[in-house]
């Protein structure tokens, strides 16, 4: 063999267990480019999720910008309410006050009315008394009046009558008088 061939057949073993020590590697080469690949895939689907992060934030501090509003205007309503409390509570206080003014007053009340009880008791029994006197005294008086009225009536309207012919017959007797006076004096 000749140094060219020497040199071929080295170079031939050479190539061959470099290829048998390279290979394992081109494979780990390989490896990490199919992990690279998928790792941009990730990277590439990182960007798009954070953009889509970054928007959702942007609503969230749109959304949370909004609440903040709403609480503010919650605590201003919950003033408004505590106002409106302390004022229901000091009327309370006062309903209270008059309701008690009240129930003092219902109790006057109910003292009157037992008063009034007691009275309307005496009131009916006099009353009564007055029923009985009217039955048995004034109503009998009243019919004795009435039945000697009655007659009196009679005996007075024509009494009356006769009274005004009496005057009647007297103007007439005055007159013949007066004439006869005056003749008489004519002739005397």
């Amino acid at each position: 063999m000749n140094n060219n061939e020497l040199l071929l057949a080295l170079s031939d073993m050479m190539d061959e267990k470099l290829s048998v020590q390279l290979e394992p590697m081109k494979s780990d080469i390989t490896d990490m480019k199919s992990d690279i690949a998928v790792l941009k895939t990730d990277v590439s689907d990182l960007k798009t999720d954070m953009i889509e992060v970054k928007s959702d934030i942007a609503v969230l501090k749109t959304d949370v910008s909004e609440l903040k509003t709403d609480m503010i205007e919650v605590k201003s309503d919950i003033a408004v309410l505590k106002t409106d409390v302390s004022e229901l509570k000091t009327d309370m206080v006062e309903v209270k006050s008059d309701i008690a003014v009240l129930k003092t007053d219902m109790v006057e009340v109910k003292s009157d009315i037992a008063v009034l009880k007691t009275d309307m008791v005496e009131v009916k029994s006099e009353v009564h008394k007055i029923n009985i006197t009217l039955e048995n005294e004034i109503s009998p008086a009243i019919k004795l009046l009435a039945e000697n009225y009655l007659p009196a009536a009679i005996r007075y309207e024509s009494s009356n009558k006769e009274h005004e012919e009496m005057k009647a017959d007297i103007e007439l007797l005055k007159k013949v008088v007066a004439e006869h006076s005056k003749k008489l004096q004519k002739i005397s």
